[in-house]
């Protein structure tokens, strides 16, 4: 998590049931009411069995301090909306008071899956936690609305018959975090609708389970700004929805080279890599002094892109992620003259030593020669980029590298 909790003692516990003799409250909103206004931290316990809500509860401490609501376990304790609370959330939390609010071992059941049926609206500089839970029956579980630099963190959580779990919305750049959880019948687990200044946003361990065509994990909008840290790791499920709509990992520009979407079992690793296909190129290049390298001149014939950009023989790795890559090379070359050494390479950043120097022994002029090296090149961070040089035996030699494939990916 991106932040520091506070570290003072609880210093108050009430506990809340409709029916328990000498319970302090018989509803949750008295209790929020009653710690609203507490000096000091506080931990609302409630009991087993069905809590209902009528009216939306704004939920902080107008002193700063944590408020703490704690069922007695997911499967025993029920917070519940009733039908006057239909088209409105069940908890906002929308004043800049409260330090941190935690949600923990209760079930959360919404009205209904019509709109506005949220259960908890975020907005402003808060924290919340949120454990061993369940939430159901809602239009968005997660409603940001303005999160700004607060955080939202999850951990071990079922998510079951809600139109949206997180649905991002809002005017800040605050940390989320989902682990552990399963997610069933959402037709979007992730909504990035849009945001208006970068915000970090870190996904692991989520499993989704989609019960549709459409369904999709992640919904991307472009104008939801983006920054380096996005990790989407170790996600599963059953193949029938979507995993990600909106993300474009071939463009040559943009954010999107520093998501990371790695180990998910329903879609391929979005590591930079690439490849090259070059069929019958007459370009050709000239060593003008034999032993000085030159950068070999061909052009595309078709490639595939992830956070790569591919200018003929030009590769810029587009990643702010620090990463080795391994590059392997195929091809053939022929050269105007006969008994000749023509050696082959990557030169990285147009600088220092060729990387992986390889020698094609051309015996006849203007007959191909096959060739095959690997190269490992390290620590590539945009805008590195490398190219393939050649050199020759003797001057004024012209080579053609007439075919080539090129396969690259982040090591």
């Amino acid at each position: 998590m991106s932040y520091i909790r506070k570290t003072e003692n609880l210093t108050n516990r009430i506990f809340v049931s409709p029916t328990a003799e000498g319970a302090d409250f018989t509803t949750i909103e008295d209790a929020v009411e009653f710690a609203k206004t507490f000096d000091g931290h506080t931990e609302i316990i409630l009991d087993g069995g069905q809590h209902f809500i009528y009216d939306t509860i704004d939920l902080y401490n107008e002193n700063g301090y944590n408020i703490n609501i704690k069922g007695l376990g997911s499967d025993i304790t029920f917070v519940q909306s009733a039908s006057q609370c239909d088209g409105k959330p069940m908890f906002s939390i929308n004043e800049n008071y409260s330090s941190q609010t935690t949600f923990s071992r209760l079930s959360v059941i919404h009205y209904g899956q019509n709109a506005g049926n949220n259960i908890f609206d975020i907005k402003n500089d808060s924290n919340h936690e949120f454990y061993d839970i369940i939430l159901q029956d809602s239009d968005k579980v997660f409603n940001d609305e303005s999160l700004e630099n607060g955080s939202l963190f999850c951990f071990n959580f079922i998510s079951d018959r809600n139109n949206n779990l997180y649905n991002g919305s809002c005017s800040g750049g605050g940390s989320i975090e989902f682990e552990v959880g399963t997610v069933n019948n959402t037709p979007t687990c992730f909504k990035l609708v849009s945001a208006t200044t970068a915000k970090e946003i870190i996904i692991n361990g989520v499993y989704f389970n989609g019960t549709l065509g459409t369904d999709k994990f992640i919904d991307y909008n472009a104008a939801f700004t983006l920054n380096n840290i996005f990790n989407v790791q170790n996600c599963g499920g059953n193949k029938i929805g979507i995993f990600q709509s909106g993300f474009d990992f071939t463009l040559s520009a943009g954010t999107y080279a520093d998501v990371e979407m790695i180990g998910n079992s329903t879609y391929e690793d979005k590591k930079p890599h690439f490849k090259v296909n070059v069929i019958d190129n007459v370009s050709t290049t000239t060593v003008t002094t034999a032993g000085t390298y030159y950068k070999a001149n061909f052009t595309n014939g078709s490639s595939y892109t992830c956070k790569m950009k591919l200018e003929n023989n030009k590769y810029t790795f587009l990643s702010n992620h620090k990463k080795d890559m391994q590059v392997m090379i195929t091809g053939n070359l022929q050269v105007n003259n006969n008994n000749r050494n023509v050696n082959v390479g990557l030169k990285l950043n147009n600088t220092g030593a060729i990387i992986s120097p390889f020698t094609v022994r051309c015996l006849s002029s203007n007959l191909p020669y096959t060739f095959a090296f690997l190269a490992y090149l390290s620590d590539l961070k945009n805008p590195s980029f490398f190219e393939i040089f050649l050199t020759s035996s003797s001057n004024n030699d012209v080579v053609t590298i007439q075919d080539l494939n090129i396969f690259g990916n982040e090591i």
